[in-house]
């Protein structure tokens, strides 16, 4: 597991552990209202209960609060990796941080989250209404709260699922958006640029297996359909392929390098000009650009990576 990788699990682990309190904290201000709500009208049925304005009044606001402290949790998991993105190419493009904003994707993934939340207000009220009349006959009160307890407990479990889900798309899509954006904004024109897709994981999975490796324009999806294995269905990908992640929790990467074709090309037509391309001494290259000579080293990063597989290939009959 490379260095990036564990430090995007890190950021990852720490926004949802900030979710994951934010929602508990929600359980707990929703089960007060409850027991309000109960207390002043201990014969109501559970449709009665779940219909008070006062209930629902705290369930909305707790709701609320909720949402706009997990949407400021992704999105600073999503800069948190796009910092990170930016810090790792240092040497080769430089940007302010705090001038970033946010991606289409990023905007897809916090619409979930709002239409989850949505959602999960109509699951509580449900599964309360429903779990308060089957609790009429227990006398124990204590017992009547643990079972409605544990009915809003499995509503924010479901809500908690798609949390975490948009957590782990945003963490490391983070990663790939500044990745993209630096091209964007600085990448070399006079070369032909691809991205190659990476897998960093142990134990990745069959569709992320089928796309290690492979190459498409910097603007270009990846074959969402890709998969090494006939019997394994590839999951939904979440809004686009641009770039990882290929579902939640995939720790896979892509490496932006130049075209091998394109570097070819530039080279033949060198050599025909006058003052072509020749060894270039020490000093010279102390004198050239970052970029460019980042751009140099991962042409041969790619040349080096071509080579492998194509050894790998020899060795296994292909």
């Amino acid at each position: 597991m490379t260095v990036s990788t564990k430090l995007l699990a890190t950021i990852e682990a720490k926004v949802r552990a900030s979710i994951d309190a934010q929602l508990r904290a929600f359980t707990s201000t929703y089960m007060v209202a409850y027991q309000t709500a109960v207390a002043d009208t201990p014969r109501a049925a559970g449709v009665q209960i779940t219909s008070r304005a006062d209930l629902n009044a705290a369930m909305t606001a707790a709701l609320t609060e909720a949402q706009t402290t997990v949407e400021a949790h992704v999105r600073a998991g999503w800069l948190a990796a796009s910092a990170l993105a930016l810090h790792d190419d240092a040497g080769t493009y430089t940007t302010d941080v705090r001038a970033l904003t946010e991606t289409a994707f990023l905007k897809s993934v916090l619409d979930d989250i709002g239409k989850a939340f949505a959602v999960a207000a109509l699951v509580i009220v449900a599964m309360v209404r429903d779990s308060h009349d089957r609790s009429t006959d227990i006398v124990p009160a204590s017992a009547r709260l643990a079972l409605i307890r544990q009915a809003v407990d499995g509503a924010v479990r479901r809500l908690t699922v798609s949390t975490n889900a948009a957590t782990s798309v945003a963490v490391h899509r983070g990663y790939t958006d500044m990745q993209l954006a630096m091209h964007a904004a600085f990448g070399e024109t006079y070369l032909g640029w691809r991205k190659r897709w990476v897998t960093t994981s142990a134990e990745p999975c069959p569709a992320c297996i089928a796309l290690d490796g492979t190459t498409v324009g910097v603007d270009e999806s990846f074959d969402v359909d890709a998969t090494a294995d006939p019997t394994f269905t590839p999951p939904r990908v979440y809004q686009d392929l641009l770039g990882p992640p290929r579902h939640p929790n995939c720790k896979c990467r892509i490496i932006i390098e130049p075209s091998l074709a394109s570097v070819q090309l530039r080279t033949r037509v060198a050599a025909k000009t006058p003052g072509g391309y020749r060894w270039l001494s020490a000093q010279e290259i102390r004198r050239m650009p970052a970029h460019r000579f980042t751009a140099l080293l991962m042409f041969l990063e790619t040349t080096v990576a071509r080579i492998q597989n194509l050894l790998k290939k020899i060795r296994n009959g292909e």
